[in-house]
């Protein structure tokens, strides 16, 4: 018994440093200047934006549509994922409400890295073998599921993150203020005045003009800008008669499209068209039976989804260590005013309180803990407990493994946009990414929970006699 709970541990340890070193050669392409900010950034945009949503159009759409498309199976997840977080913050809103814990620290503990470090831990578990003792049958198609499990985990946590998340960094905009930033639009004459951007490539173009310059070739220029003129103008004006019409609408009907709209992400729509083509039986099978069957979409569209999805899990973790390396080696500056004063300097800003502007050792500490013991710990005893005296989670020992590890792990990278959103100092900006550096360095803790919640399932498989 001993033997096996060290190999278990080891196996659990190397597939957490293999995460951690995929975290590294991210920091190393920084250091070594491969990878700019603005590059990173585009990169992780592009992950979230494309790569992901593919990824969960194919893994959930194949697993549901392996089970004939039943998504009232996933309940648990996705009532555990949206207990959770709530747990987490219970477990911190006293110390940032009496014991002076930064307010960042509620975002912090309730947010964990849902995406791409879950996926690349199970890819790495995977390859180690240590969930062949709970695949109950293909480990494959065991691992194939849990991914199913963590993605859907994931698109929860991502919709509570974004909905919440800027509330409890800070003070946000006033609703009022961000309707109108984003649809509270009151209409305005269109004008055909030129833009600034219209006067300065024609400022250059006239600039490069000379006697040598071919006719053919100004033609060409000429038509293309005016093609783009056009376009702009096609564009602009689409857009004022929506925000027109939205602005018409009544204050509660504005107020719903608004909540709805703040919600919203392209890893939601990924999942909610997994789950409608997994339910659709014509959909089902032109995109995940074999051509043979009727699956037209398979060999070409299915199968080109999966390859930029496949893309997601280490492309991002890669990212987030060149995001961790420049937001410590190249930290936000404070900007200043017009007097020379920087925002720093105003004492009654609620939201430049001087506790978050500086990472303290036991708030840092509790959070970590907190990440990494408390709430993996619960998660284990509740579904231990859930699994062997109901039948509320049913059988399958991979959803079990799953939930007891979806709430460990690091704070999600995202908390220091979210702190951006919410209008937060550039300092406390900086103070958070200091502290989330510190809590991807100690990533490979999360084996212990790897291990307590490889056992539990094995305990209890034994005891329902599976």
């Amino acid at each position: 018994m001993s033997s096996s709970l060290v190999a278990s541990f080891l196996a659990a340890l190397q597939s957490s440093l293999s995460v951690l070193l995929t975290l590294g050669w991210g920091v190393l392409a920084g250091v070594l200047g491969l990878l700019s900010q603005h590059t990173a950034k585009e990169v992780s945009h592009i992950c979230v934006e494309m790569f992901l949503p593919a990824l969960l159009i194919t893994s959930i759409g194949k697993d549901l549509a392996s089970e004939g498309g039943d998504a009232f199976q996933l309940w648990p997840i996705f009532a555990w994922a949206v207990i959770y977080p709530f747990i987490s913050l219970l477990l911190i809103w006293p110390m940032v409400k009496w014991l002076n814990f930064p307010t960042w620290a509620l975002g912090a503990a309730a947010f964990n890295n849902t995406t791409a470090l879950p996926l690349l831990l199970l890819q790495s578990l995977r390859t180690t073998g240590i969930l062949d003792s709970i695949s109950q049958g293909a480990p494959g198609a065991a691992a194939d599921k849990a991914t199913t499990y963590f993605l859907l985990n994931a698109m929860i946590n991502n919709v509570l993150t974004f909905a919440l998340g800027p509330k409890l960094l800070g003070e946000s905009p006033k609703e009022e203020e961000r309707e109108d930033q984003v649809g509270g639009y009151r209409p305005q004459p269109i004008l055909t005045v030129q833009s600034p951007e219209d006067a300065q490539e024609e400022a250059e173009e006239a600039m490069e003009r000379t006697e040598d310059t071919p006719l053919l070739s100004k033609r060409i220029k000429q038509s293309t800008k005016h093609g783009q003129t056009r376009l702009k103008r096609m564009t602009h004006s689409v857009v004022v008669h929506i925000k027109a019409w939205y602005y018409r609408l009544p204050y509660p009907i504005r107020r719903t499209l608004y909540a709805i709209h703040e919600v919203i992400n392209p890893p939601l729509v990924g999942a909610v068209l997994a789950i409608v083509i997994a339910s659709v039986p014509f959909l089902r099978t032109a995109f995940f039976s074999s051509p043979q069957e009727g699956g037209v979409l398979k060999a070409w569209f299915t199968i080109s989804l999966q390859n930029i999805g496949e893309l997601f899990n280490a492309l991002q973790m890669f990212v987030v260590g060149s995001k961790l390396y420049e937001s410590v080696v190249h930290p936000p500056k404070p900007k200043e005013d017009a007097e020379g004063e920087t925002e720093q300097d105003e004492p009654h800003d609620p939201n430049n309180l001087v506790k978050d502007r500086v990472v303290h050792f036991w708030p840092a500490a509790y959070i970590l803990t907190l990440r990494f013991i408390i709430m993996p710990t619960l998660s284990i005893a509740l579904v231990y407990l859930l699994a062997t005296k109901t039948n509320m989670l049913g059988t399958e020992a991979m959803m079990w493994f799953v939930l007891m590890l979806a709430a460990a792990g690091p704070p999600a990278i995202n908390i220091a946009s979210m702190a951006e959103v919410a209008g937060e100092s550039e300092e406390v900006q900086g103070a958070i990414a200091r502290f989330l550096v510190i809590c991807y360095a100690v990533t490979p803790a999360i084996c212990f929970s790897v291990v307590g919640a490889l056992r539990a399932c094995e305990g209890i498989l034994h005891q329902k006699g599976l």
